[in-house]
């Protein structure tokens, strides 16, 4: 879309939806909390925030062999293993009806995501250099929209692709969650991203001209992506 001053703006929305989306908003008692939720299924990735103080967008991940890691959407840092019960966004291993929350005294708002058979994926993968690396999500029409994130290294950011501003074999746009900058446009001339993506109909293609960005040899990614 386009806002009052000029500015172009986008955004994206989910519907609460069995197996796929939820949101659960609570406030803390300042005691550990069970919440119950209405995904049907364990979350594989929960954002939280704090509704009532500045702080960050926490990120809870479970995608990878280690089991939960957590992440922040707002910084470029590296993912740590969430512990129970003493670091994280949560207290305890969450389930397919409820998450126990850390003591708070905060207002909360939960995103709770999953992946459901042809319509969503939470995943990763291990980079490994290759040109025209296939992700499969089980799609059949392609992915619309992809968030990855490098979850082994400090300083990488949450990347953002998505058909409304254009993801085809020969241009992807790239907006990055964790900053205020406008979009990369394809083949900036001044870095090398250059089709990062590209669309295939299992779900994406991980492009050999800047395989690097975000198939680097041994490093482990996450990512979150819509057919």
């Amino acid at each position: 879309g386009t806002t009052s001053t000029g500015t172009s703006s986008f955004g994206w929305m989910w519907a609460r939806a069995k197996g796929y989306f939820d949101v659960v908003a609570y406030t803390g008692t300042g005691s550990n909390q069970t919440l119950n939720h209405n995904l049907g299924v364990k979350p594989e990735l929960i954002i939280r925030k704090k509704r009532n103080a500045a702080d960050g967008w926490e990120v809870a991940a479970n995608i990878t062999s280690s089991g939960y890691d957590l992440l922040y959407l707002n910084t470029t840092g590296a993912a740590t293993a969430v512990t129970w019960p003493n670091n994280g966004v949560l207290s305890a291993e969450p389930t397919s009806t409820s998450f126990q929350a850390l003591a708070s005294s905060h207002n909360f708002i939960n995103y709770l995501f999953a992946t459901v058979a042809g319509v969503s994926k939470v995943g990763s993968y291990t980079g490994n250099a290759a040109s025209d690396r296939v992700i499969d999500c089980g799609f059949t029409n392609g992915a619309k929209f992809v968030l990855i994130k490098d979850v082994d290294q400090n300083g990488t950011n949450w990347q953002v692709f998505d058909t409304a501003r254009g993801l085809t074999s020969t241009k992807a746009e790239l907006l990055r969650l964790n900053t205020t900058d406008a979009q990369i446009p394809n083949g900036s001339p001044t870095q090398d991203y250059h089709n990062l993506i590209e669309p295939d109909s299992s779900g994406f293609k991980l492009n050999h001209t800047s395989a690097l960005q975000v198939n680097a040899s041994g490093v482990d990614y996450i990512f979150y992506a819509i057919a």
